[in-house]
């Protein structure tokens, strides 16, 4: 027997079909000149792509959630370090990351653990207008 889970038949075909007519997609995108237009079609064409890819040549979608959970998350990690490097080549050094409330924990959190440290506090304050108290 095989060491691999059986998995339910996938139309190949059908698959590579849609790979060649993004790969078109993306090739005709640039084509109109639009910075806007070649990027999205760049992206979210390799991004589609990459899912249906992992999803029916790689069967992620077989596999426990918690494969699903690393693949997303290494993916994110890749992001956000493809766009530090963009941002160094470019010669920015620093960004600011501001609005974020005193009282918005979980963003502060996240923020402070990829190295950003706090510069100011914003807190909102309430004043009744009308001179009548609010538990009136």
């Amino acid at each position: 027997m095989s060491e691999h889970a059986e998995h339910p038949p996938t139309n190949y075909i059908k698959i590579w079909a849609i790979l060649v007519a993004l790969l078109v997609v993306s090739v005709i995108g640039p084509m109109f000149g639009i910075k806007v237009v070649t990027l999205l079609t760049a992206f979210g064409i390799a991004v589609v792509k990459a899912y249906l890819v992992a999803k029916n040549f790689m069967h992620i979608n077989l596999e426990p959630k918690f494969v699903t959970y690393f693949v997303v998350t290494a993916l994110v990690f890749m992001l956000i370090q493809a766009l530090r490097a963009a941002f160094m080549r470019r010669g920015i050094r620093t960004v600011e990351l501001s609005w974020i409330l005193e009282s918005n924990e979980r963003m502060r959190r996240i923020i402070e653990s990829l190295g950003g440290e706090p510069y100011k506090r914003y807190r909102i304050y309430e004043k009744n207008l009308d001179g009548r108290s609010e538990s009136a």
